[in-house]
């Protein structure tokens, strides 16, 4: 099963909506206008979920040395999970709290 099959185009635009109407407004004036908004979400896709066929894996990207464009474009925007390699300095590169 791919990840991206288990939620619709649907919920995904539904999620984006709550997530821009949170973001935007503030969750407080959001609150006022649909309250229990993320509960109700997260039930109907629990239910959804309990519906169709049972839950799998599927491999996640590894992405070495991304430009910050080509992240954003291909995972980013389009919400693909991925994990970042060498895109952080060694522990050693960095001398917190050091004196000169």
């Amino acid at each position: 099963m791919s990840g991206i099959a288990a939620v619709d185009g649907l919920q995904r635009l539904k999620f984006g909506a709550l997530f821009s109407a949170d973001w935007i407004l503030g969750p407080k004036r959001v609150e006022k206008v649909m309250p229990r908004r993320w509960d109700d979400l997260h039930q109907r896709l629990l239910d959804r979920g309990s519906r169709d066929e049972p839950g799998g894996t599927f491999d996640v990207p590894r992405v070495e040395n991304i430009s910050p464009e080509k992240f954003y474009e291909e995972y980013f925007v389009t919400g693909k999970p991925c994990v970042l390699q060498g895109n952080c300095h060694p522990v050693g590169s960095l001398s917190i709290g050091a004196q000169s």
